[in-house]
């Protein structure tokens, strides 16, 4: 069974991979832990357990509640041959992913008083003013987008298309109208670039929940919360920020790279919250004026360019 696992020190591989193989045995609930999983033997533990052992193990698990189906296997028509195999979760990542979604969903229904095309106009000009040129045109559709009445938006770029450009333009528009803009990410360095690159005060995740937890730095109505590299954001974080902002009656913009758009599994909670929310595009790449060189930005960003 393929399961999600920390990286294993090739020189202790072996060992982990046997200790595994005897926890699951005696306690597939253990697997709980793990979000999906098919009957494929990991690569690091085929090679000291027979497959067929293996094959044991993923009806032994199999027979436990906490499973569940999430995917049935797949086959070709015109060959019989499986094309893809059953997926499964658990109950617990089920329901949290549930609870996640329905909480994206209440973010983007609710509604805020519109930024109007002539305020718009306004914050273009005190960005110009500022930073000495004009945003693209693509760059002022992003700041639209993320500034409209819903309760939730997504910004979806590629490395240097202008997402921090268009990101501080939409914190100044949102701040003259009154919202305070803070940002979140998973990394302390992705936390820095958003406050340096857009202006945009931030903090890790894990520093929002833990202040949160203690009742510090709440939410409001009047707080909108970017989260950068959204991507990298499991279900059970993304689960747990979607709520306090509910609770608040925040606005929330998650940022993400195109490559982070991946087929839904569990714990691709960028992917859940976009199929929600839709999402705008920036993809025009302005740090690189030659042809050739804007092609292959766009061909790295896409995950293109192997």
């Amino acid at each position: 069974m393929r399961i999600s696992t920390p990286l294993i020190d090739p020189e202790t591989a072996p060992s982990a991979a046997g200790q595994g193989f005897d926890l699951w045995c005696l306690r597939p609930e253990a697997i709980a832990s793990a979000r999906i999983y098919d009957a494929t033997p990991p690569p690091h533990a085929s090679h000291r357990r027979a497959t067929a052992e293996f094959q044991a193990l993923f009806y032994h698990v199999g027979a436990d509640e906490e499973l569940v189906s999430v995917a049935a296997p797949a086959f070709d028509p015109f060959t019989g041959e499986a094309t893809s195999e059953a997926m499964f979760s658990t109950r617990t990542m089920v329901e949290l992913e549930n609870r996640m979604v329905q909480n994206i969903e209440r973010l983007a229904l609710r509604t805020t008083p519109p930024i109007s095309a002539a305020q718009l106009e306004e914050a273009y000009g005190a960005f110009k003013a500022k930073r000495r040129f004009d945003l693209t045109d693509q760059q002022k559709m992003v700041v639209r987008h993320l500034t409209n009445e819903r309760g939730a938006a997504a910004l979806v770029g590629y490395a240097d298309a202008g997402k921090s450009t268009a990101i501080e333009a939409t914190r100044m528009a949102l701040e003259a109208r009154g919202y305070t803009v803070v940002g979140g990410a998973l990394t302390g360095i992705a936390a820095d670039n958003l406050r340096a690159e857009a202006g945009v005060e931030s903090r890790t995740l894990a520093s929002w929940e833990y202040q949160w937890a203690k009742g510090d730095m709440l939410p409001n109505d009047k707080t909108v919360f970017v989260m950068d590299e959204a991507g990298m954001v499991s279900s059970r974080q993304m689960e747990s920020i979607t709520r306090t902002l509910n609770d608040a009656g925040a606005k929330m913009i998650v940022l993400g790279d195109a490559r982070q758009l991946q087929p839904i599994q569990a714990g691709a909670a960028f992917r859940a919250f976009v199929d929600v929310t839709g999402y705008c595009e920036l993809d025009s790449v302005v740090r690189q004026h030659a042809p050739w060189m804007h092609a292959a930005a766009i061909a790295f960003g896409s995950g293109a360019g192997a």
